[in-house]
This record gives structure tokens, sequence and C-alpha cells, in this order.
């Protein structure tokens, strides 16, 4: 039995509202680089920007829907620095889950953080 009425105006009560997902999703908004290794030498590749990361999936929005059920590697440049001084850069591999219009969610099987290439890096100074 409906205890409320529903009008195209009525809105949610957000804090009655279950949170579905098992894992928190932090809104970290980064450049990345994609690749799609489909096996040989044939690889496709593109650009794209994340939206949220959590420790199990990554939304990231590009140019381009991607096919569902593909392998992808993601190079994600991180906010943080290493030791305040080198970038670092978080290396995903995973599984295209869905893609539309609005995103690309992408399951992380395997991640670890990697030191971005020498001339993003800062010169250390030398010792007199």
């Amino acid at each position: 039995m409906i205890t409320e009425e529903y009008t195209p105006t009525h809105r949610l009560d957000e804090s009655r509202m279950e949170e579905r997902r098992g894992k928190r999703r932090f809104p970290i908004h980064q450049e990345a680089r994609f690749r799609l290794p489909y096996g040989g030498s044939r690889v496709e590749s593109g650009e794209a920007r994340t939206i949220n990361i959590s420790s199990s999936g990554v939304l990231i929005a590009g140019p381009t829907e991607l096919t569902a059920a593909v392998p992808i590697e993601l190079s994600i440049d991180w906010p943080a620095l290493l030791n305040d001084v080198c970038p670092l850069k978080l290396w995903v591999s995973g599984t295209v889950v869905r893609s539309s219009p609005q995103g690309t969610v992408i399951a992380i099987e395997r991640w670890e953080f990697r030191t971005r290439s020498r001339a993003f890096q800062q010169p250390i100074p030398a010792v007199a």
C-alpha cells in the first residue's frame, strides 16, 4: 500500500535512501588515457576524464562509448605527489562493464601507482 501520493514534483527523502553500492565512490576528476588491447598488435587508445573512483571501479567520460565486456587499461594522472616532488599516475587494468553517452564504468581487476616520466618531474636541487 502506498502511503504517499506521487506527483512529478515529489522528492525522495534522501536520508531514508539506502546506498546500494558496496564501495564508497570518491569524486576524483583527473585526465586519463585508455588502451583497449585486442590481442596481437592491434590496440585502440584514447583520452578520457575520471568522474569518480572506488576501490572496485572507475567511472570515466570520454569522446566515445566503449564496448562492454572488453579488457581495458587506464593511466590516470594522480592529484598527489610522491614525497611532495614526484608526479604519480594510477595504472588500472580491468573490464568495461557498460558505456553510455554519460560515461563508461570500468570494473577494476588490478591497479598500481607508478611515477610519471621524468619530463614531468621537478628537478632535484643540487647538494653543495
